[in-house]
């Protein structure tokens, strides 16, 4: 997939890597220059579930090809909880 530098020098990444990825504004990656490539390598302390609304519904999604646990979907929704009734 092609994609552009802007004027400030930044990397546009897709919409839907950064969906796919769960890359938010202010996500840091490491960049590894291999010569003629570079490396993004995404960090590992990304929510393994993430709480999103989508078509107007709350929906929890995981990452690509990984199934979200009962466990993760309890702590997002125990969030959720505690956001809107503190």
């Amino acid at each position: 997939m092609k994609t552009t530098i802007d004027k400030a020098g930044r990397v546009v990444i897709p919409k839907s890597i950064r969906d796919r990825h769960r890359l938010a504004p202010g996500t840091e990656v490491d960049v590894i220059d291999s010569g003629d490539r570079l490396e993004f390598i995404l960090p590992d302390d990304r929510d393994d579930a993430v709480l999103a609304e989508k078509g107007g519904r709350l929906v929890i999604s995981a990452a690509a090809g990984k199934p979200t646990t009962l466990e993760e979907m309890l702590t997002v929704r125990d969030r959720l909880r505690e956001s809107r009734f503190p």
